[in-house]
């Protein structure tokens, strides 16, 4: 059976915008659902979100919640980066934002010291991207260990490794 749910201003427990970018699941079965404002928890037995959205009145909340990208590890932690952040979530959904690890550049007018998501290689590297950089991951803290830069013209959009391990 298949069950739809959507953004309901009025409850707090829904999830926090209609536009999904990326839905991906735990190791219990819940979901970590990323969307257009922010991102939740999803409970599959409760069916209810613990919403994680940037309130400038709040200063407990993310600090970021622009374009989530959600990575749970095998460790059992789930690794959220944003446009300005890079967020550790325990099992408890508790979250300490790390923000060591990437040194800042300049890209196309802006000012980077983060990077957007984060993906693994068959031989279980970590990767990631921002502008005309990629970044081969710590596994542990997720922190930078190798830098590639390419011609700063060039904006790399994604990573993925075809079945062979290649970039």
């Amino acid at each position: 059976r298949f069950k739809q749910f959507f953004h309901d201003e009025k409850d707090p427990k829904s999830l926090p915008d209609n536009l999904i970018a990326q839905v991906v699941p735990d190791k219990n079965n819940n979901l970590w659902v990323s969307t257009s404002q922010g991102f939740c928890y999803f409970n599959t037995t409760t069916q209810q979100c613990t919403n994680f959205v940037h309130n400038p009145n709040d200063s407990s909340s993310i600090r970021n919640d622009e374009q989530p990208f959600i990575y749970p590890d095998s460790a059992g932690i789930t690794w959220v980066t944003t446009n300005k952040g890079l967020y550790r979530f325990d099992r408890g959904l508790h979250f300490n934002e790390e923000i060591e690890g990437v040194e800042g550049f300049q890209f196309d007018q802006n000012y980077i010291q983060y990077y957007y998501s984060i993906v693994p290689d068959k031989k279980g590297q970590l990767w990631s991207s921002i502008g005309n950089r990629i970044y081969l991951l710590d596994a542990v803290s997720k922190k930078v260990k190798k830098t590639f830069i390419f011609p700063w013209q060039n904006s790399i959009g994604g990573i993925y490794f075809d079945s062979n391990n290649r970039m």
